[in-house]
């Protein structure tokens, strides 16, 4: 490896990380190609899926903090849809 910042993560628990880990990783072991393929597959079409909710959660969120909100107790979300 030229970085020795080295970080073995189970993708399987830590799914924050897959999308990162299956776009900048290294697979230093697959049982099965297939396996890895489908896993992989699976793993970036959730992704994308969800790319829409986030776009919402990250509008709401910017709103807040630009609006002082933020961490400032419950946000009913209805309000926030107005």
């Amino acid at each position: 490896f030229k970085n020795s910042d080295v970080r073995i993560i189970d993708i399987k628990s830590a799914k924050i990380y897959v999308r990162n880990v299956i776009k900048n990783g290294k697979v230093l072991y697959v049982r099965s190609e297939s396996d890895r393929i489908r896993f992989e597959t699976k793993a970036m079409k959730l992704f994308y899926d969800q790319s829409y909710l986030r776009k919402i959660y990250e509008h709401f969120l910017y709103k807040q903090i630009k609006e002082d909100k933020y961490g400032r107790g419950q946000t009913d979300l209805t309000e926030a849809l107005r």
